[in-house]
Formats: C-alpha cells, sequence, structure tokens
C-alpha cells in the first residue's frame, strides 16, 4: 500500500477539496488519443447520483486541461461499503468506518473500527477492545460497512 505520486492526482486532489470531497482513487486510460477516466471520491457525509454528478460536470474541463485533449470520458463514483484500499492515505479518509485489516503475521482478517488515524499508526477499535496498529504492519486493508 502507497500513496500515489501523480501530478495530474496531485492537483485532481487539490480540485476536489474545494469541492468538499477528498480523492481517493484516478485511473487514466488512453489508447488511440482517447481517454478514460475514473475517479473515485469520497465525503464523510456520503456521496449520492447528485454529488457524483456535479463532480463529474466540473472535473470533465480540469481534466481536459490537464491532459491536453478534448476526447475524453469521466465516470465518477463513491468507494463502495466494502472497497479494498489501495493506498495508506486511505486509511485517514476512512476514520469512523468499519474496515478489516489483515496484518504482518496474521493468519485471518480482523474485523474493526478505524477510530483514528496518525502519521505512523492507528487505532483500531475491536470486539476486544481498541488496539494501536502501525501502519507498517497493515498488509491489506478494506471497507466493512455492510452491517
Amino acid at each position: 500500500m502507497a500513496d500515489p505520486e501523480d501530478p495530474v492526482f496531485r492537483d485532481l486532489e487539490q480540485f476536489v477539496k474545494t469541492l468538499g470531497l477528498s480523492l481517493v482513487e484516478l485511473a487514466i486510460r488512453t489508447k488511440n488519443g482517447a481517454s478514460q477516466v475514473q475517479i473515485v471520491l469520497h465525503s464523510p457525509q456520503g456521496l449520492g447520483i447528485d454529488e457524483c454528478s456535479k463532480a463529474h460536470r466540473l472535473l470533465i474541463p480540469r481534466l481536459e486541461t490537464l491532459l491536453g485533449t478534448e476526447n475524453i470520458s469521466v465516470e465518477v463514483g463513491s468507494p463502495g461499503l466494502e472497497r479494498n484500499l489501495k493506498y495508506l492515505r486511505e486509511l485517514e479518509l476512512y476514520s469512523g468506518k468499519k474496515a478489516k485489516l489483515y496484518l504482518t503475521g496474521g493468519t485471518d482478517w480482523e474485523a474493526g473500527l478505524i477510530e483514528s488515524v496518525t502519521a505512523e499508526d492507528l487505532v483500531f477499535v475491536t470486539a476486544q477492545g481498541p488496539k494501536t496498529v502501525a501502519k507498517a504492519s497493515i498488509q491489506k486493508a478494506k471497507l466493512n460497512d455492510i452491517s
């Protein structure tokens, strides 16, 4: 799990912050001069169709400028209830959410709640109580918001 360093990602990350959203994931594929862009956004209040549509309309001109093309298709969505986390930076976005962690040396997923996140670790509340987990020990993580 690493953080994206792409300059387009960084630009869009700042742009969506002005909308009160967080950029979770950006995928850009270009073939025969046409670009397909998939964007995953997050809001602590949740994202519905209206919020995704608004973001979509505002992101298209920005992407056209960044990518230097008008031949572009854009998909905007929310993370989903059981998203596999791809980047350590996502842990902070989902503070207060139910998740599953697979830790180094573990034999199974641990379910709990991400209570708080710092630069080096997080407090993960399981059925046995809260525990501090070093980010470096997280092999896999996913949201577990299905009740």
